[in-house]
């Protein structure tokens, strides 16, 4: 089985990527610029850019200086959502599990994250920001066409996933 790693190069996810690997998993790491994700050996890279429209508008056209713009898809989903997503549009199992509070705190420990860290991930973890639940409508003010739903992201990367 292959895990994909959204995020891969983040705080979270570039840790996760390293233990995921040292435990003999295969890894898929999604980064908006594989090139300078310098992730581990054994890692497959893929690249995942959500915001490759609105920037070929915002560079092409004009009224977009100065402007700063907010993007979303057009759901706010759950990470739970999101793997039953893509266990749908591929049609195979495909399973979210999430960690106890103490077993991600365990990881995050033997990461090196210090206490502070670990107290403000747990606060996103149980209360994340609204901001992170609200859909705007920018990608098609920006561009005219509707963004693309999760599903159809999916659907376009499918051989990302292994199929």
């Amino acid at each position: 089985m292959t895990i994909l790693v959204a995020g891969a190069t983040g705080n979270v996810g570039r840790p996760l990527v390293e233990q995921l690997l040292a435990a003999g998993h295969r890894v898929r790491a999604l980064t908006r610029n594989p090139a300078k994700a310098d992730l581990p050996a054994g890692a497959e890279v893929v690249a995942g850019n959500l915001i490759a429209s609105v920037a070929a508008t915002a560079l092409t056209t004009d009224g977009h200086a100065g402007q700063e713009y907010w993007l979303t898809g057009p759901e706010a989903l759950t990470p739970p959502e999101k793997v039953r997503t893509i266990s749908d549009v591929l049609g195979r199992d495909v399973r979210y599990i999430e960690l106890t509070k103490d077993e991600i705190v365990v990881q995050w420990r033997q990461t090196g994250y210090s206490d502070e860290d670990i107290e403000f991930f747990l606060t996103m973890r149980t209360n994340p920001p609204q901001a992170g639940y609200t859909v705007l409508p920018t990608v098609e003010k920006v561009t005219g066409r509707p963004a693309r739903t999760f599903a159809q992201w999916v659907r376009e990367n499918a051989t990302a996933f292994g199929t």
